[in-house]
């Protein structure tokens, strides 16, 4: 629980934020439109946020992609002095302290399914399951 206290210590924390969209008061057809700008840019800073941390990882730094702040995210936006805009992640960077061990792998986990010719298909397509 300390971590979560003081982010493990970490000298560098990135926030990653994406614009607020007010959804809600509009016709449907807006509220879609705000939608699916809200999903594409929540997709696109989780996409950032991912390629910090492999970027630090490869530079020899530990991260921690965190969603818990957005629970207190009033409390971190008055912190940092943000307004009009949505929290996605917290990224905690600096030296680790330990170097845990990757877990074991699991096994048979993906199953990759591929396209195979048919002739009832008017796109000429019909799912199978590839092992």
């Amino acid at each position: 629980m300390r971590f979560f206290s003081n982010l493990g210590g970490a000298p560098v924390i990135i926030l990653v934020y994406i614009p607020q969209f007010p959804l809600g008061s509009q016709d449907q057809a807006e509220r879609d439109r705000l939608d699916f700008k809200c999903t594409g840019a929540m997709q696109s800073a989780a996409a950032l946020a991912q390629n910090i941390c492999l970027l630090a990882y490869e530079r020899g730094l530990g991260t921690c992609y965190m969603t818990g702040p957005y629970f207190v995210r009033q409390a971190v936006n008055q912190a940092v002095g943000v307004t009009e805009r949505e929290l996605v992640a917290v990224i905690p960077i600096g030296y680790s302290d330990q170097q845990p061990p990757a877990p074991p792998r699991k096994e048979n986990v993906i199953q990759w399914i591929g396209f195979a010719q048919s002739s009832h298909d008017p796109l000429g397509a019909v799912p199978v399951q590839m092992d």
